[in-house]
């Protein structure tokens, strides 16, 4: 198998990818990009669809299910991240 560069795998690469798995119902391959930092869960295309409408579309529940949580995933992160910036702050706020 031919390596690839990771430099070279962008976000616009991972969302094509990401579209042809979800209508050819591959959920590994699905399940492998949705894990990548690169991939934007929200990204549209020219259609202006998003990967759930795209599962919607697709009338794959398990698919639309995975990246549902992703989506969640996601939010708790960014929840907790800002959670943890405010503890931060606080805290240098109250050694002063």
């Amino acid at each position: 198998m031919k390596k690839v560069d990771k430099e070279i795998v962008t976000s616009e690469y991972i969302s094509e990818a990401l579209t042809i798995s979800i209508y050819t119902n591959n959920i590994e391959i699905i399940t492998y990009l949705l894990s990548l930092e690169k991939t934007n869960i929200n990204a549209k295309d020219e259609d202006g669809d998003t990967p759930l409408h795209q599962a919607t579309a697709a009338n794959n529940p398990e698919i639309m299910e995975l990246y549902l949580s992703m989506e969640v995933l996601m939010s708790m992160k960014k929840t907790l991240l800002v959670i943890l910036l405010y503890i931060k702050l606080s805290l240098i706020i109250d050694l002063k």
